[in-house]
């Protein structure tokens, strides 16, 4: 499907359907100044003698994995114009996962891989982060009984030779989360080392606590080029404001013959509300619910497939179902929902005491440790 609203959706497979809304992107101002940072960190290639290193920092569905992906699809499509027709010029396709993306141009010399993608596993070791560049980079295969250090320099090595502007490692708080302060500085040190050695930028993407990679290691701090946060919507309902364009445009890509609802402002506010005004919880939020009317076969998305939505797919008591709460009382819905999370949570708990009563102590339930 293309970016247009298509002419009738009956007879159109249901996968198509759901794809079709799924594969959307609404460009945000947000998102645009996301992307910006990329941009700027990409254009900058090897104009000093050392790389540098951004950061663009947000809670989770903030939109910060979408902007650094609509990058490289966008670098692609304009690498496969520039290179269409020369002989023995062969741009790739990107590959089917996108935690592990490159940009790979096969030239008579060998590969040219301009941007790299690497995600950040949740226990990462240096080792194993190293192989998932490499192997991104075109080394599927590396010897275990290879440091981390030789792995580092090959890394390094690789991209330089491959003209690698930027590499991109997404969801870096696991580092944080997993290392101690010590780990922390040595993982500013890796990074430090990929923009001096290979003079390269170096984009980091994560939750807020990332940036201890930055407070914990001077020298990294002196190669910042940029940090961005991706902030949430303003619950602004005015017709020029980001969140009422958003919702907009995405009501217009809604695969349904009859016109739905989800720009009027009643419905923005509830949509935007339960999601933290999010950009990507919403988008989230609004693919589920396009599947569940798809499968329960609505006409469109209106109040009453949303109430119907959140009471049948989400069992959410209709007292807790913000599409059900008077105007007036919409304010009372976060305190709905902290009651609730309570609530699972004393559950829980009592649970793990009957369970494990010989234990002394425990942690709490949610809690790391």
């Amino acid at each position: 499907m293309t970016d247009q609203q298509t002419t009738s959706w009956n007879g159109v497979p249901a996968k198509e359907r759901r794809e079709h809304i799924s594969q959307y992107v609404v460009f945000t101002s947000g998102l645009k100044a996301a992307a910006d940072v990329i941009s700027d960190l990409y254009e900058t290639w090897r104009e000093a003698p050392e790389g540098e290193i951004s950061f663009i920092q947000g809670e989770t569905r903030a939109g910060k994995t979408t902007a650094l992906d609509e990058f490289i699809m966008d670098k692609h499509e304009g690498f496969t114009k520039h290179y269409e027709g020369r002989k023995d010029f062969i741009v790739q396709p990107l590959g089917p996962d996108p935690a592990f993306w490159a940009i790979e141009i096969k030239t008579p010399e060998g590969f040219l891989r301009p941007i790299v993608k690497v995600q950040v596993s949740k226990k990462p070791k240096y080792k194993s982060l190293f192989a998932d560049v490499l192997a991104t980079m075109g080394f599927k295969t590396i010897p275990d009984s290879m440091t981390s250090d030789e792995r580092l320099k090959l890394m390094t090595t690789q991209i330089r030779e491959q003209q690698t502007r930027c590499i991109a490692f997404d969801e870096v708080h696991h580092i944080s989360e997993y290392k101690d302060p010590e780990g922390a500085y040595d993982a500013g040190d890796v990074f430090k080392i990929v923009a001096k050695n290979a003079r390269a930028g170096v984009l980091c993407l994560g939750l807020p606590h990332m940036m201890e990679l930055v407070d914990a290691n001077e020298q990294v701090r002196e190669l910042v080029r940029a940090k961005h946060t991706v902030e949430p919507f303003t619950l602004d309902l005015d017709p020029s404001s980001d969140l009422k364009q958003f919702m907009t445009a995405m009501n217009q890509q809604m695969p349904f013959d009859q016109p739905s609802l989800l720009d009027q402002d009643d419905i923005v506010l509830r949509i935007a509300l339960m999601n933290d005004m999010f950009t990507g919880r919403i988008a989230k939020f609004v693919h589920h619910v396009v599947g569940y009317a798809i499968a329960v076969g609505a006409p469109c998305i209106d109040q009453q497939t949303l109430i119907a939505y959140l009471r049948f797919k989400m069992e959410i008591k209709d007292d807790a179902n913000i599409f059900l709460l008077a105007r007036d009382d919409i304010g009372k819905y976060p305190t709905l929902v902290e009651k609730e999370r309570k609530e699972r949570v004393l559950v829980a708990e009592k649970r793990r005491v009957k369970a494990a009563p010989q234990r002394r102590t425990k942690a709490e339930f949610g809690k790391r440790g």
